[in-house]
């Protein structure tokens, strides 16, 4: 059997998402369970799918963030032995769950990971995993992932010490229990991202769970030329400097400027300045967590050698 979980708050959109789940093609017997943390703003829409397993999360921590418990709760409630996570407001082609799930069924797969592209021309169509090629991939997010449940035995649930990046937390300590996290590009789902303050925020969250990350894997720094996420986190704090002394070296070089044009062309295509904003927002989140750090305290992690 095989769990569909979908967390969300007060995104409206989860009524798309589990229209587009009722003509989607199942390899075997499924559920879709919703874990919802909007406090009954979403009943009217739970009572168009009776037969969804609504199951309700009250947040009796007040935390700001509860993406990981919320994976949790669904985890719990699972009847699957295959554990699939989709976004809310994520519309999947009708052969995405066949071909998310046949490296589980049929090749002995663990873990696998799908693509996701945007609705409109968006900057995230060319970003983090829509251009891989390789076959196994170190981490993904679950916007569009599979996995067997046993896998949850040897490497937990995901971490509620994180706001973002449980995720790839999660990657991370099952790539190091020898896990590889097979990539099918034939998997895709499309997602709407939202407007230009939802793009911002994110990139901020990203940029600060990126440093977290790597607090509770400090063994990982030697790998960090290895993750594309990190390249271009190293280019977002470069760039948050860079736009930091704008004013103040442009008086002292008066070419400094000119280096912004490099960008802007590489991104001429998919809304320049939007990916301008993007980036110095990922990089000031890496900044904010470096200087102005959230206290956590981590379980010490086990590394064994990575598997390349």
């Amino acid at each position: 059997m095989i769990s569909i979980i979908i967390i969300v708050k007060n995104d409206r959109g989860i009524e798309n998402t589990l229209n587009s789940l009722e003509n989607v093609e199942k390899p075997e017997k499924s559920e879709t369970i919703i874990v919802d943390a909007s406090e009954g703003n979403l009943d009217d829409i739970s009572k168009k799918f009776p037969k969804v397993n609504w199951v309700y999360f009250h947040n009796k921590t007040n935390k700001k963030f509860t993406i990981p418990e919320q994976r949790n709760l669904g985890i719990k409630k699972a009847r699957g032995e295959i554990i699939v996570f989709i976004d809310a407001n994520c519309i999947p082609r009708n052969d995405w769950l066949i071909e998310l799930t046949k490296p589980l069924i049929y090749e002995g797969e663990d873990i696998v990971a799908g693509i996701t592209i945007s609705k409109e021309n968006s900057i995230y169509n060319n970003s983090f995993g829509n251009t891989k090629k390789s076959k196994y991939i170190e981490e993904c997010p679950t916007i569009n992932l599979a996995l067997k449940k046993n896998v949850f035995k040897k490497n937990g649930n995901f971490d509620v010490n994180f706001n973002y990046g449980s995720d790839v937390d999660f990657c991370w300590r099952a790539r190091n229990l020898g896990y590889k996290i097979r990539y099918t590009p034939k998997a895709v789902i499309s997602h709407n991202w939202g407007n230009l303050k939802q793009d911002i925020k994110r990139a901020f969250r990203y940029g600060n769970a990126r440093v977290t990350l790597y607090k509770k894997h400090p063994k990982k720094i030697k790998d960090i030329l290895f993750y594309e996420k990190d390249l271009f986190s190293l280019y977002a704090i470069l760039y948050f400097i860079y736009i930091i002394l704008f004013i103040p070296a442009t008086f002292f070089f008066v070419y400094y400027p000119l280096f912004l044009l490099i960008s802007i062309i590489k991104n001429i295509k998919t809304e320049p300045i939007k990916k301008l904003m993007f980036d110095f927002s990922w990089g000031f989140g890496i900044f904010k967590e470096l200087f102005f750090p959230k206290k956590i305290k981590f379980k010490k992690t086990t590394y064994a050698r990575l598997q390349r």
